[in-house]
């Protein structure tokens, strides 16, 4: 008995940021499947020295931006039939504060509003050790928070 044919995605990773998105986004229009990937910055000194921005304008952003991810990929299913799955990362993950991290994520899937039941309409979250500031035991106690 033959297995049936699994189709590969195109993944690619994108920051925040508008014309990027665009760009990215005509990058794989008309591949079959690709996963979007879009971070922001989230912990403390990013927010604070880099962006001058609080929890409240950096989680803004994430909505902001993930609502454009939706609008534009739904775009491009709709002319080129490219079927997309989001995933978001909270750059800087493990030097963020666990409340906001979930904050964050909690704001982008409402964002997203496709977290239904279905395989491909679920988000992914990617919780990355942006930079190693603790032993692995410590990024692990982050992620079960």
């Amino acid at each position: 008995m033959s297995s049936p044919v699994q189709t590969a995605s195109i993944q690619v990773l994108t920051p925040a940021r508008e014309d990027l998105i665009r760009r990215t986004i005509e990058s794989v229009s008309g591949c079959k499947k690709a996963i979007l990937h879009m971070y922001n910055a989230t912990c403390p000194t990013f927010r604070q020295v880099v962006f001058r921005n609080s929890q409240e304008e950096t989680v803004e952003l994430a909505i902001e931006h993930t609502k454009l991810v939706r609008q534009l990929t739904d775009e491009c299913t709709a002319q080129f039939g490219t079927q997309f799955r989001y995933e978001y990362s909270p750059e800087t993950f493990s030097q963020t504060e666990p409340d906001f991290a979930i904050q964050i994520c909690e704001a982008v899937k409402t964002a997203w509003a496709r977290a239904g039941p279905a395989h491909d309409d679920r988000i992914i979250f990617n919780l990355p050790a942006t930079v190693e500031i603790g032993p692995p035991n410590h990024y692990a106690d982050l992620v079960r928070s």
